[in-house]
């Protein structure tokens, strides 16, 4: 059996969540935002007596009144044994919840649509394990702990490999015969000579039963590695993790029960390239276990899918303060927004972190102007970095739609940022051919006739009477534009970044005496049309920024702040 799907109700921070989970998921979130929450209530499913005393002492509860904690499995690849109760896809549904000071175990009836009790163990078809963060307890090097995993599945082994023909006890049977012969008996002989009673002699004896699991006291687990040995709980937490896992692995084959494995925090004292090899192990597993593990390592999560991603939240909630959101992929993600998997990984591939670990996403069309917003920050102390504050370059109009649906479906905060001609096509088709006297764009009065720009559009501004409004207003009035695209978390430039700049007097008596232009030839079309490149050269742009007080910055820049000082206020 394995886990499909996983439904979490008032279990602690979690009032309501499901997640689904092929081979392997990643939790991911920010500091206590509830992502142990999720490998508790898996503990909680298939190790109840572990969790029964955090039930009675409401510690499970998620602290409102009559909500009881409920979780809800969903398995596949199901036993014959249960044909009863599988659904149209095979599988079937088993629930856990809380009532009346008691754990209740019930399964999904899909012909009557009813639960009935469920008195099995489940763990006789899978189960579930947690490698904490200190994996050391399974994984001594000197001496393999008697209660540890890796102790139990040698011994079940060795007395499993001997159950037909037990020739490792005979051999070491032979051993000890041997050492009795010249060892033992003259020891004992010897002791006799000091022993009083002369009457009676004393013998070293043996176990009633010599077989091979005798050898257990001595075992240690060490690793090897271009010729030389560490015992392993030298070795680094990721080392031990991938044996542990290993171990569980090889349980796995010898008695089928398959394991959900969890990982608490894998990239402990591991260095990036280990993470990512680390990782990769993970991904290239042929096993029919699955992995789970909750990690902040941008390395390890870069390697992963989209997919095999768990984002966990923190928002508030009215009566508990704050509760945990989950969201993922959905499963049908790419076919649902007729996406192109290859080509949304071209564009996506490599940034998970940037996605999954942000707090608020700014996704400017190049790197040049996400730089400048970083620039903004800093000038007017907004501590973007601390307050999780990431950036995306769009990188082309064609990506907006893959970051559009990946931001969508997982409600992660953000904000666009674009220059005017991805709205409106210039006046006379060409850049060149549509500039005012003194040089500044001019544009359309209609939107663009780019298709994939439009239905872009529809998705930015999906009001139909709030988009001919902002239309409207970008021919006419643009700060009444930027008021507006504010509630569907766009900012526009009223023409483009270096551009904007030059719209103020200050800005244009910087950029004069930066490029060296003599004073009869200074004008506004000097700047924009001969000096067109100069002005957008990154020295240039932060030059001027950080020269001009907040008086003298472009509107648009004005509404750039704004948005930023509004996006830390919420993450406060």
């Amino acid at each position: 059996m394995k886990i499909k799907k996983v439904e979490i109700k008032n279990f602690r921070s979690i009032i309501q969540g499901s997640f689904e989970i092929e081979n392997i998921l990643a939790i991911v979130g920010q500091n206590n935002s509830g992502k142990s929450n999720i490998l508790c209530a898996l503990d909680s499913f298939f190790h109840p007596d572990k969790q029964l005393e955090n039930y009675l002492n409401n510690k499970n509860s998620c602290g409102i009144p009559r909500k009881n904690p409920c979780i809800e499995i969903t398995f596949s690849e199901v036993p014959h044994e249960f044909d009863t109760f599988k659904n149209s896809e095979n599988n079937i549904k088993i629930k856990q919840s809380f009532s009346n000071n008691r754990l209740i175990y019930n399964i999904f009836n899909p012909t009557d649509g009813k639960y009935e009790i469920f008195d099995k163990n489940i763990k006789n078809y899978i189960d579930f394990v947690l490698i904490p963060i200190d994996r050391v307890s399974d994984v001594d090097g000197d001496k393999l702990p008697e209660n540890s995993i890796v102790y139990k599945a040698i011994k079940n082994s060795l007395l499993k490999l001997s159950e037909r023909r037990d020739t490792y006890s005979v051999q070491l049977q032979k051993a000890y015969e041997y050492i009795d012969k010249h060892a033992f008996e003259k020891i004992a002989k010897d002791i006799n000579n000091y022993y009083v009673a002369s009457h009676v002699s004393a013998k070293i004896m043996k176990a009633d039963n010599v077989d091979s699991t005798l050898l257990m006291s001595v075992l240690g687990i060490s690793i090897s590695e271009k010729g030389k040995e560490y015992p392993i709980n030298l070795c680094g937490s990721g080392i031990q993790s991938l044996f542990v896992i290993g171990i569980y692995h090889y349980i796995s084959s010898q008695i089928g029960v398959n394991y959900l494995i969890a990982i608490e925090e894998p990239e402990v004292n591991l260095h990036p390239q280990a993470q990512r090899q680390f990782a990769n192990s993970l991904l290239n597993n042929t096993s029919n276990n699955q992995v789970i593990l909750s990690t902040h390592s941008p390395s390890i999560v870069d390697q992963l899918g989209h997919k095999d991603m768990l984002l966990v939240k923190k928002i508030s909630h009215p009566k508990k303060g704050f509760e945990s959101k989950l969201t993922q992929l959905s499963s049908d993600f790419f076919e649902r927004n007729g996406l192109d998997v290859l080509a949304y990984y071209k564009f996506a591939g490599f940034k998970n972190s940037d996605f999954f670990f942000s707090s608020h996403l700014i996704i400017t069309e190049s790197p040049t102007d996400g730089n400048v917003v970083k620039l903004l920050g800093e000038k007017y102390n907004i501590d973007l970095l601390n307050y999780g504050i990431s950036f995306v370059s769009l990188g082309g109009v064609c990506n907006f739609k893959y970051l559009y649906f990946l931001l969508k479906e997982l409600d992660i905060p953000h904000t666009w940022i674009f220059d005017k001609d991805y709205f409106l096509d210039y006046k006379n088709s060409k850049k060149e051919n549509s500039r005012d006297s003194s040089g500044f764009f001019q544009y359309s009065n209609n939107w663009t006739n780019d298709t994939t720009k439009k239905e872009s559009i529809k998705k930015l501004f999906y009001d139909d009477s709030d988009r001919d409004k902002i239309l409207k207003f970008l021919t006419s009035n643009h700060q009444k534009a930027l008021t507006l695209m504010s509630r569907y978390n766009v900012i526009c430039m009223r023409y483009n970044l270096e551009m904007d700049i030059c719209s103020s007097k200050k800005s244009l008596e910087l950029y004069y005496d930066l490029l060296h232009i003599p004073p009869r030839e200074r004008n506004v079309k000097k700047i924009l049309v001969d000096n067109k490149n100069a002005i957008k050269d990154a020295t240039y742009i932060h030059k001027i920024i950080e020269s001009l007080e907040n008086r003298n910055l472009p509107y648009s820049f004005k509404e750039i702040v704004k948005q930023l000082k509004k996006i830390i206020n919420e993450s406060v």
